[in-house]
């Protein structure tokens, strides 16, 4: 029996394509594209009957867009190239992926089976690039940045987490839509709305939708941070770094607005971005703790031991992160070949490859005019979770640097 809640709000392939679910024809049954997006889990192609050469169409769709979306980056002109600024290529691939997706699958009524390719495409790729973004990460941060900013940082999370189940509330938006908005912008923008859905039983439109409002925002967090150095030119390197590091979403973004300020600035702001990401796994515990105390609540029978939630790509990033922090990951060297392969930039390119890919195949699943129907209110909400966290950021940050 389906849910109250799951009648009186549609989800959001209802809206793109037809009334009631949407099936597609296989060789062993049908595939209901409602069913939510379980990363932790990824597609098994013999569930559908079908063959990975099947999926091509889809997967080569995403992946020219993907190219499309890295080609138009580096147009020479406004805004994608802004000669003499601090950031040249304001854009990211990744975000501009996404908004194509989102083009082509709104102008362009797309099968059940491309869209099945596209679903194929994001629960395979999205888990391997998070393990890959392991790589580039470093527990020794936690020792150089001190107890009191980790404290400062940990604090501006919580707040924001706080603020997004509040507005979440107030909007009129389901509770896993508003954790996602929240953990999304508190730790590390769309890795994190990814690394989390699939322990919040989150329904795909749902994990869409909070993906692409934290794009959005990230690059509107972006512009505002450069902005303040325009604004407040007096601020201190200490207090920009640890704001810009800590209420920026992504780890380019963040590194492009620091710059903007200064050397001493990056390198703050990197770090505690990078302390941002490293909590990206006990966020996932804590999440699984709290859905599982939710479970119990509402008397479900037998429930699943709370490490079976954890999704298996989490172990991973866990493990290639304390390889990179110990400087475990070698570098490659091949037969007469004189330079050697540097393996964690490899991993860390490979990353932003996928993960590229994979927004852009969730944008062809997206119809634009659905998502600004059904998404105006996340948008808002999203909007003001960030700002309310640049607000208390500030704050913290200024009483503990004091300029």
């Amino acid at each position: 029996m389906p849910s109250e809640d799951n009648k009186k709000r549609p989800k959001l392939y209802e809206m793109i394509d037809k009334p009631g679910s949407i099936s597609i024809d296989s060789m062993e049954g049908t595939l209901s594209l409602n069913d939510a997006m379980d990363v932790s889990k990824p597609v098994d192609l013999q569930d559908y009957g079908t063959r990975w050469w099947k999926l091509m169409p889809g997967v080569c769709l995403a992946i020219l867009i993907t190219l499309l979306a890295s080609y138009m980056r580096e147009l020479p002109f406004a805004p994608f190239t802004i000669e003499g600024a601090a950031l040249k290529h304001p854009f990211g691939v990744s975000i501009l992926a996404i908004v194509l997706g989102m083009i082509v699958g709104s102008a362009v009524k797309l099968s059940a089976k491309t869209k099945l390719d596209c679903r194929w495409v994001s629960t395979w790729f999205i888990p391997i690039a998070i393990i890959c973004l392991g790589a580039r990460m470093d527990f020794s941060v936690l020792s150089r940045l001190g107890l009191p900013l980790i404290g400062i940082v940990v604090s501006v999370m919580l707040i924001t987490l706080l603020l997004a189940v509040v507005l979440g509330k107030v909007f009129g938006l389901g509770g896993k839509v508003s954790y996602l908005l929240g953990v999304g912008s508190a730790v590390c923008g769309s890795s994190a709305v990814l690394a989390v859905a699939p322990v919040s039983d989150a329904e795909e439109d749902d994990v869409v939708l909070a993906v692409g409002v934290v794009n959005l925002i990230g690059l509107l967090a972006m512009f505002s941070c450069v902005g303040l150095v325009w604004l407040m030119p007096q601020m201190s390197a200490d207090l920009y770094g640890s704001l810009a590091g800590g209420t920026i979403h992504a780890v380019p973004q963040v590194v492009a607005a620091a710059e903007s300020h200064s050397g001493d600035a990056s390198a703050i702001a990197s770090a505690v971005k990078l302390l941002r990401v490293t909590l990206l796994v006990p966020v996932v515990l804590l999440s699984v703790l709290f859905m599982e105390r939710g479970r119990k609540a509402k008397g479900m029978v037998k429930p699943k031991p709370l490490l079976s939630y954890i999704p298996w790509f989490v172990w991973g990033f866990v493990v290639v992160a304390l390889l990179a922090s110990n400087q475990l990951i070698p570098d490659l060297m091949f037969p007469k070949v004189t330079e050697s392969f540097n393996t964690v930039e490899g991993l860390t390119k490979l990353s932003s490859i996928l993960l590229a890919v994979a927004m852009a195949a969730i944008g062809l699943q997206v119809n634009i005019k659905s998502l600004v129907t059904s998404g105006g209110k996340a948008l808002l909400c999203g909007l003001l979770i960030w700002a309310g966290m640049l607000a208390s950021a500030y704050l913290i940050c200024h009483l503990y640097f004091g300029g």
